[in-house]
């Protein structure tokens, strides 16, 4: 989930993409593809969630170009508010050699899911926390994206990403949930006016994916520094190895943080993926280890799907120091082609200011969620 970060940048965007469609209408081969829901969604604790939220899509695509428009709204009834949003808005140039990415679009570079090494781009925590799509952790970018392929005759890619604006994660909406005197100050902290930059070089091939990652940015959390909360300037260094054994796939990731007025930072994380079930389209397993500066962190994550219609997911990471924990259970049910409901639980145990949902150690809940898609 993303709000409207810059009216007149969502502007500009749409009318280049009215622009682009107006040129390339008559293309030889192109696409049009269009997709949507609606849906409604409470919480045992009417203070976290309680909301109707639609979603309308609509893609282009022809042999060199293609245009994505999605807009969303949102009515909150705990704030009373009705938001409309741009969850994503861009038009993509492409060739053999190069593709370039203009407008707001949703990006992730990380081999884990929910712990982030080498992935710097914002996330949206309190989505998954309080009970909207887990996939809403994935913050919008706006910018460019430029891809190189097949550098110099190999199968080596470099992506530039230039944020023109600098998102922060989000965690919490004040009233939404009770918050410590620390916490407040820490989520009322100045954004940052600034742009920042992303660099990946990477290779994929048969058996091994490795990338290099570079990040000239801000921290996405503010940090408390000189008697202040702030987004300290950052420089990052990463890398990542991906490849496949036997019982599984196995990723590596480490990344090294230069922080400004703040001690440097270093991760590394290990995912790996099982496939000893024997029937492997029926399950899932992600296992991950993260170690950092302040702790060593387990996450699991099991899906198991009794058919086409329905699905059990549950995903727990926790603190194996401080015993700070956030366990997500859900349970999906399809009716005919449109109906989705889903029932899920969100428990939540914070002993470690650390772990990105601290903000929630008292907000455990029950949630439902009702959508009709297109």
């Amino acid at each position: 989930m993303s709000l409207i970060k810059n009216e007149n940048c969502s502007r500009f965007a749409l009318v280049f993409v009215n622009i682009c469609l107006g040129i390339f209408p008559c293309a030889a081969q192109h696409n049009m593809t269009t997709s949507g829901y609606a849906e409604i969604a409470h919480a045992s604790d009417a203070s976290l969630l309680k909301e109707f939220r639609a979603e309308y899509a609509t893609e282009y695509s022809s042999e060199h170009f293609s245009a994505s428009i999605c807009a969303e709204i949102f009515v909150d009834r705990i704030f009373d508010e009705t938001t409309p949003d741009w969850c994503e808005l861009f038009v993509r140039f492409e060739n053999e050699q190069i593709a370039v990415t203009l407008g707001r679009q949703t990006l992730n570079w990380g081999l884990g899911q929910y712990f982030y090494v080498n992935d710097l781009f914002a996330k949206d925590w309190q989505s998954p926390a309080i009970g909207r799509d887990k996939g809403d952790i994935d913050d919008v970018n706006d910018g460019a994206q430029v891809t190189a392929f097949n550098i110099l005759g190999t199968e080596l890619q470099f992506d530039w990403v230039w944020a023109k604006f600098f998102a922060a994660n989000t965690y919490a909406d004040e009233g939404r949930i009770k918050v410590t005197e620390q916490q407040s100050v820490q989520l009322a902290a100045e954004a940052v006016d600034k742009s920042e930059h992303m660099l990946r070089l990477s290779q994929q091939s048969t058996g091994v994916t490795w990338a290099l990652f570079y990040h000239l940015g801000y921290q996405k959390q503010p940090q408390f520094s000189d008697g202040n909360f702030k987004h300290n300037k950052l420089k990052h260094f990463g890398v990542s190895v991906t490849t496949h054994i036997s019982v599984g796939e196995v990723g590596v990731e480490i990344g090294h943080t230069a922080v400004a007025q703040a001690s440097d930072q270093n991760k590394y994380l290990i995912v790996f993926a099982p496939e000893f079930f024997a029937n492997a389209s029926k399950h899932f397993l992600r296992l991950q280890w993260l170690k950092d500066n302040r702790s060593n962190w387990m996450g699991v994550e099991y899906q198991y799907n009794f058919d086409h219609k329905q699905t059990l997911a549950l995903t727990n990471l926790f603190s194996t120091e401080q015993m700070s924990s956030m366990l997500m259970a859900h349970y999906n049910l399809t009716f005919s082609q449109y109906w989705v409901w889903e029932f899920g639980v969100n428990l939540f145990k914070g002993n470690d200011v650390g772990a990105q949902w601290d903000y929630y150690a008292d907000s455990s809940s029950l949630y439902s969620r009702l959508r009709y898609q297109l």
